[in-house]
């Protein structure tokens, strides 16, 4: 396997989107993988998923990708007022489900929960928890899917749903080790998760699209940062309505 672009956590943000793709393209990187999250939060959800339609994107199935689809099966859900279908989540995955077309609700329906490789697993939360969306962010959380893993016998896991950029493995005494730099050789007898960063709304202090770069027979990682015109998205986002703080927090990457 050659060269492998990981994206995750689109959210509905065309112009971060088209700007990672065309600095993938640059790079000459023949294979895209996504940890889900095509919508929810942001102005363009038929435009992102008709993209990742036209480019066929080998993609799990997110959170927010499910909570549209509950949402447009489940009128009831509308009402509640409480909990996951309030304030920017609940907005945009009822603006979600007012754009998408019946073809985009299917190609949401056909996302797998995971995409598996050889040594390795794609997901979008953490692995051992898949009923209650875990964030790969405690140790509890780290070391349980890092276990997971061991036990199915996958040496590499991709994640998205925390929009970070960080990845894991264990220590022989049990404990995580943690690594934010921007490039790493990732351990050859150890597993190991890798948390790829949100394209479409990062929340490390950087606004730039995030993803990753990964190099399985080197056994490398490449966090990467693409610019992308925050303004046009935010612009966007206020124009249909969204709430505000949906467009406020991309331009500080919150």
């Amino acid at each position: 396997m050659q060269s492998v672009a990981v994206i995750s956590d689109i959210h509905a943000n065309l112009p971060a989107l088209e700007a990672v793709f065309r600095k993938i393209d640059e790079l000459g990187i023949g294979q895209i993988l996504c940890c889900g999250d095509v919508v929810g939060y942001g102005p363009h959800p038929r435009e992102c998923v008709a993209l990742m339609r036209q480019r066929n994107i080998p993609c799990v199935l997110g959170n927010h990708d499910l909570y549209t689809l509950q949402a447009r099966d489940n009128p009831a859900v509308r009402d509640v007022e409480d909990g996951l279908w309030r304030s920017s989540v609940r907005a945009g995955i009822f603006y979600a489900v007012a754009q998408l077309r019946e073809e985009d609700f299917d190609w949401l329906l056909d996302l797998p929960s995971f995409i598996k490789l050889p040594g390795t697993i794609i997901g979008h939360a953490a692995l051992h928890d898949t009923k209650h969306w875990a964030y790969l962010v405690e140790d509890a959380n780290i070391i349980a899917t890092l276990e997971e893993m061991t036990v199915r016998k996958f040496s590499r896991g991709f994640f998205g749903h925390s929009h970070d950029q960080e990845w894991f493995t264990k220590t022989p005494e049990g404990a995580v080790k943690r690594s934010r730099k921007a490039v790493s050789t990732l351990p050859a007898n150890r597993a190991s998760a890798e948390v790829v960063g949100s394209v479409g709304q990062p929340r490390t202090g950087d606004p730039r699209a995030a993803w990753t770069l990964w190099q399985p027979q080197a056994r490398s990682i490449e966090f990467r940062r693409t610019a992308y015109p925050v303004e046009e998205t935010m612009a966007a986002i206020k124009a249909c309505g969204l709430p505000l703080n949906s467009a406020q927090r991309l331009s500080r990457g919150v």
